[in-house]
């Protein structure tokens, strides 16, 4: 299932709006108190326009690790990876994932990435949630795997946010282009995210 939430501005109306969407997809999996969530960030943080995934991590509070000393916390155990890009690490992105996955076993994998879309309306506009994955091709980093269930044996909330949009001036030269202000946003969206995904986890 896919849901797609579009504003004019990053507020409180879209903070509701996102924790209410977020909710539905976490309870339609099953996920509560007791429940291990792995929160994967894509993307290159060195390059402002796919760079949403890690800097949205930055926000996000670690509590994994809690358990693992044999605290009790009364919410969801959270860990954080930041797998890089193929480019960056030479390594299959879904291939780090599914590996640490493997090896801490979370009920949940929740993918934060940025993506380019072919309608300019959408660009810093729009916030897509889907339970399906990340098909092969789609986002900046031209990931060549497909990120889903089927390859990671694991349940997925994928949250995407378009940052850019490609225009051909030609049949061979594409260009990606983003917003002028587009610092400001990713910053801003990367926040937001974060701050509405913990409000969201531990409200469970």
């Amino acid at each position: 299932m896919n849901k797609i939430i579009y504003f004019n501005r990053i507020n409180e109306e879209l903070r509701i709006r996102f924790k209410e969407y977020f909710k539905y997809f976490l309870n339609k999996l099953n996920i509560n108190k007791n429940s291990h969530i792995l929160i994967v960030g894509l993307g290159n943080d060195n390059y402002t326009a796919d760079s949403v995934g890690p800097k949205t991590l930055k926000h996000i509070k670690a509590n994994a690790f809690f358990k693992s000393i044999g605290a009790n916390i009364n919410t969801p155990s959270i860990s954080l990876l930041e797998p890089g890009t193929l480019g960056e690490t030479g390594i299959i992105t879904e291939k780090i994932i599914k590996k640490i996955s493997e090896e801490i076993k979370p009920d949940l994998i929740i993918l934060i990435d940025a993506f380019l879309s072919k309608n300019i309306k959408k660009l810093n506009k729009t916030i897509e949630i889907n339970d399906i994955g990340i098909s092969t091709g789609m986002g900046i980093k031209k990931i060549n795997s497909n990120i889903n269930y089927s390859t990671l044996e694991t349940p997925i909330i994928v949250i995407g946010v378009p940052t850019a949009i490609e225009v051909k001036y030609n049949k061979d030269i594409p260009y990606i282009l983003s917003s002028k202000n587009v610092d400001k946003y990713i910053e801003e969206i990367s926040e937001f995210l974060g701050n509405s995904i913990n409000e969201t986890i531990n409200d469970l």
